[in-house]
């Protein structure tokens, strides 16, 4: 029987989005199906950039492309779109193999840019021809990429979503902090929003602090952030110090913000559903992959995206909640999110699509 593999240069310790989904692909079905499957992926990846990432970045697609030439394999999976020459190269010679690339979104925001790096970056990611190849396949995880992806030329038929998922977590049922505070984390970039929410909202509610955490990728959004005496920098914590930063905050919130000067794009938000995970009140911004992982508001509360008004109205509304009315809340919600977005079932759809 042939196998198949799965294929990543995304992988933790950085930490991000793609990291994350590898890192639990690649686990479950080394788990399940590891006599189906062979992996390659870069466990040794460092948080480089510039002419040091992309000299990693090259060396990593040489190598990988020497290392399955040897073997037929059924179905090839990518789980980054600009891996997408392993598996053109591959398929030059193996016609009936599969090929499977994740498609996120941000690559088709990037390439249509204007300026020197953006065209060489279209160089290497040409993004007509690889639509074009028969043999390919494209996994989405939100239905703004899905739009995105239609608007780019892409065929509705070759197109697959498969939404992201996350972890249930064993959390005590007691609330082990008095404190109240709201709660953000991820990159600490302009797109998140952070310091508007800052400078915007948080600033109506003098009664309120706010917790941040993650990797400070932005320095001055980080100092516009803290400039603030309503907020705590926690630094880049442990899973479990995260799930109960979550778990005892009275909303978790995710502003992510509009940049027409630097369009960026959210396929999906892993802090959304981990969040609910984690038994969370959630308000983010009714924005790109945002409001899909949110299901439209069926798991979480929704504002305007750098709308000051509905922020501070939907932060009110929730303040307002009673206790016993939040748990109900948090329950069904739960419920919702272990029908939807739980991995188990998601990498489940995964390897239907491999396999199909």
């Amino acid at each position: 029987m042939k196998k198949s593999i799965i294929i990543s240069y995304n992988y933790p310790p950085v930490v991000g989005g793609i990291e994350t989904y590898a890192f639990e692909l690649i686990s479950f079905f080394k788990k399940n199906y590891s006599n189906e499957y062979d992996f390659i992926f870069n466990e040794t990846q460092k948080p480089v950039t510039g002419i040091f990432r992309a000299m990693s970045f090259m060396i990593f697609i040489i190598k990988t492309i020497f290392k399955i030439s040897k073997e037929k394999y059924k179905t090839i999976h990518l789980t980054n779109f600009n891996l997408w020459f392993i598996g053109y190269f591959y398929s030059l010679f193996n016609k009936e193999t599969k090929v499977i690339l994740n498609l996120w979104g941000l690559e088709l925001v990037y390439s249509g840019k204007k300026g020197f790096l953006p065209s060489i970056y279209n160089f290497f990611l040409p993004i007509n021809f690889i639509i074009k190849q028969d043999s390919f396949k494209f996994m989405i995880s939100s239905l703004a990429s899905k739009d995105l992806a239609i608007k780019n030329g892409f065929n509705e038929n070759k197109l697959f979503y498969i939404p992201l998922g996350t972890n249930s977590y064993d959390i005590p049922i007691k609330r082990t902090n008095n404190e109240e505070y709201l709660f953000f984390s991820g990159r600490i970039t302009p797109r998140k929003g952070l310091s508007w929410f800052v400078e915007n909202v948080l600033c109506e509610f003098p009664q309120l602090k706010l917790k941040f955490s993650g990797p400070i990728v932005d320095k001055k959004e980080f100092d516009k952030i803290i400039s603030s005496n309503q907020v705590e920098y926690m630094g880049v914590v442990s899973e479990e110090e995260l799930v109960s930063l979550r778990y005892n905050s009275l909303v978790v919130i995710i502003p992510n913000t509009k940049d027409i000067k630097n369009p960026d794009f959210e396929a999906f938000c892993f802090v959304t559903i981990e969040s609910v995970a984690s038994r969370s009140i959630v308000l983010a911004s009714n924005y790109q992959g945002l409001t899909d992982s949110l299901l439209n508001g069926k798991l979480g509360f929704l504002a305007e995206p750098s709308d000051k008004k509905s922020w501070i109205l939907q932060l009110e509304r929730i303040l307002k909640i009673k206790n016993n009315e939040k748990q109900m809340i948090i329950e069904e919600r739960l419920d919702l999110l272990e029908k939807t977005f739980i991995w188990e079932k998601i990498f489940a759809e995964t390897y239907n699509l491999h396999n199909e």
